[in-house]
């Protein structure tokens, strides 16, 4: 057996009839597994076909409800940043008043300082005085 595969070279009639036997062979395997891949592609197609004819109506169903809940749940979070927006602006116009008071009170004290402080005469504060 050996020896003939090593001939197998030097006779090329042979090594074309060896070939010819594999293709040919390899064919029917194929054409058996083409066959039943053809058929298994077909059963998937039906069923898959099967399933998006009766699921049409459940599916637009399901589709609507989850666009309206979306819906309703947007309003709500723009609501919520509606009135989260207003009562920060309320917040922030508070700040700049009280900011403004704060800063009032600062220059009326700055102008009060402006006047001599008492002369410390001693070891006595000048609460004493």
């Amino acid at each position: 057996m050996i020896e003939l595969i090593k001939d197998l070279p030097n006779h090329p009639a042979e090594l074309l009839s060896v070939a010819l036997l594999v293709v040919i062979i390899a064919y029917f395997m194929m054409k058996k597994l083409l066959k039943l891949a053809l058929i298994l592609i077909l059963i998937l197609i039906a069923v898959c076909g099967y399933y998006y004819y009766k699921g049409q109506d459940k599916s637009t169903v399901g589709i609507r409800q989850a666009i309206v809940k979306t819906k309703e749940k947007t309003e709500g979070f723009i609501e919520k940043g509606k009135a989260a927006y207003e009562k920060s602006k309320e917040m922030v116009d508070k700040g700049k008043r009280i900011s403004d008071g704060v800063n009032k009170m600062l220059d009326s004290t700055k102008k009060d300082r402006k006047t001599p402080p008492h002369k410390e005469t001693g070891n006595k504060s000048p609460e004493a005085d």
